[in-house]
């Protein structure tokens, strides 16, 4: 446990100005979850994918997260380091 945040080995993890947020079993599980704790300070959100995911799977994936985040106007690109899968940037 970290930061109050639990977690497991093999989980991915997601972190807001450096401090450990989330963990989840996903990626995308990871990123939802942690707009679901910020989201609310935040109206445009930039979202960069890997190569490890690929266009296809990226456009999918956002137009979930338009559908939770409402409030939120979403941008795509590629770009994210090949460590992350996605990278967001929240303004």
């Amino acid at each position: 446990t970290i930061n109050d945040v639990e977690v497991k080995e093999g989980e991915f993890i997601g972190l807001a100005n450096d401090v450990l947020k989330v963990s989840a079993k996903t990626p995308e599980g990871c990123l939802r979850e942690m707009l679901e704790a910020i989201a609310d300070d935040f109206g445009i959100a930039t979202l960069f994918y890997s190569t490890s995911i690929g266009e296809e799977k990226a456009k999918d994936f956002l137009e979930q997260l338009q559908e939770l985040f409402e409030d939120l106007e979403f941008e795509l690109h590629p770009g994210a380091p090949d460590l992350y899968h996605y990278v967001m940037a929240l303004e």
